[in-house]
């Protein structure tokens, strides 16, 4: 193919590309409301996951910190409570809490249950609980 036939060729495929216009149809039962929702909710889509994680990461904190105040509290109400019956020093206090958490942490590592516990106590020593807190141990179920 020589130079003439090549430009030829080229203006051909100029005039086709030229005279062709892409058009741009809308589906007939397209919504226009529906259009700016859905792009409205590709927008939100990512700040939306975003809220999701900062949600957990909240409530994990606030889970954390709720945990830890419950601690402190029960703490010093035990703590007064073994001084004022049985007159028990920091020492003996300090111990019976190492043993109480070691428990606890049992429980948090799945390695023993809360469910467990209590029905060990009531075997052991006839411990019963309130039904309110029968309730909630069967509830939560650790």
């Amino acid at each position: 193919m020589n130079r003439a036939e090549r430009r030829r060729l080229q203006r051909e495929e100029k005039k086709i590309q030229g005279s062709t216009k892409v058009t741009v149809i809308e589906a007939p039962y397209s919504n226009p409301k529906q259009q700016q929702l859905e792009k409205l909710a590709q927008e939100l889509k990512t700040p939306i996951e975003k809220l999701g994680q900062l949600k957990k990461a909240a409530w994990d904190e606030g889970f954390e910190e709720g945990q830890n105040w419950s601690n402190a509290i029960n703490t010093l109400a035990i703590a007064f409570a073994l001084n004022d019956l049985y007159g028990f020093g920091w020492m003996r206090f300090q111990r019976t809490i190492r043993k109480a958490n070691e428990y606890m942490t049992a429980c948090n590592d799945r390695r023993m249950t809360v469910m467990g516990l209590a029905q060990e106590a009531t075997e052991k020593w006839g411990m019963h609980f309130d039904k309110e807190t029968e309730d909630l141990i069967k509830s939560i179920g650790l």
